[in-house]
């Protein structure tokens, strides 16, 4: 195994993870979901709504704020990155604790059409 893997699964352990899906349009520029947020080995999730909506509520500020508002165009897989990182600064700042952060953008416009039959 190898000494990065080692180290992403440590900081796992100690950490928890943060996992973070929405749904894009980026034809439309819209986002078509609320996010949807779990988190293991971190906080437990029932007692920490205000947590969760803080999250929820800075990445539908920054998605439509990298996707709707901006006029240059940004690449998904950069708007990810830009975005975890700024969630993972928010949740050390609020807990003191340093979870893994994922995020997935999901763009239905980059979806490969998929044939029924």
């Amino acid at each position: 195994v190898k000494e990065a893997a080692i180290e992403e699964r440590t900081k796992m352990a100690d950490g928890g993870i943060v996992v973070i899906g929405v749904t894009v349009s980026s034809k439309k520029r819209q986002i078509l979901s609320e996010p949807d947020i779990q988190m293991r080995g971190f906080i437990y999730m029932k007692n920490n709504e205000p947590l969760l909506n803080s999250i929820a509520t800075m990445l539908n500020a920054a998605l439509t704020n990298l996707l709707v508002n901006s006029e240059k165009k940004i690449s998904i897989p950069e708007m990810s990155k830009k975005i975890s990182d700024k969630i993972s600064r928010f949740i050390v700042k609020n807990t003191d604790k340093e979870p893994m952060v994922f995020l997935e953008i999901l763009d239905i416009d980059q979806l490969e059409k998929v044939d029924p039959r």
